[in-house]
């Protein structure tokens, strides 16, 4: 016999017991206790949202604490650096989160630019990365107009000519 579920880390469980045969059921005569251990957190990226040419939100799930305080941070850069610290070019610390989501917004990066990201999660008894790095490309300002090239093209403008975003092409 098993019944399998999820048990969260550092709460107490009850449980009884009974036998059933064709004389019947008898349960135990007390009920027993007993608290699940902590454990290191679970982090995992989600991907990144508002894209922009110099901008993007990254952002993961604390999908467990292990039932202690935990530290996020989002490692980032140009290139993948895995479960490398040091081979980030970058790290945010989001500070001690609780279960659920999160985001944090990178400015001032380089238009039309591959980034990679991945998220790490600390607590007392360790650490623990998201299963793998997430990617995202800011998007692309040929002529340096603040328009991405993707905008400019879709609403007849020319993205090659800085000049264009202060006309108004289809003259409203």
């Amino acid at each position: 016999f098993s019944n399998s579920f999820t048990l969260k880390p550092k709460r107490n469980y009850y449980y009884r017991v009974y036998g059933e045969n064709l004389a019947g059921v008898r349960w135990a005569s007390s009920t027993a206790t007993f608290i699940t251990p902590t454990t290191s957190p679970i982090v995992a990226n989600v991907s990144a949202s508002n894209v922009g040419v110099t901008v993007a939100m990254m952002g993961g799930n604390v999908i467990c604490t292990g039932g202690l305080p935990t530290t996020v941070r989002i490692y980032w850069g140009q290139t993948n650096g895995g479960t490398d610290f040091a081979a980030w070019a970058h790290t945010n610390d989001l500070n001690i989160r609780n279960e659920g989501s999160f985001q944090w917004q990178a400015t001032g990066l380089t238009k039309g630019t591959l980034y990679w990201y991945r998220c790490h999660g600390t607590n007392s008894v360790g650490g623990y990365w998201a299963v793998s790095s997430t990617n995202f490309t800011t998007l692309a300002d040929t002529d340096n107009d603040g328009m991405p090239d993707e905008w400019e093209d879709g609403y007849g403008l020319n993205s090659s000519n800085p000049g264009d975003a202060n006309t108004d092409a289809d003259g409203d």
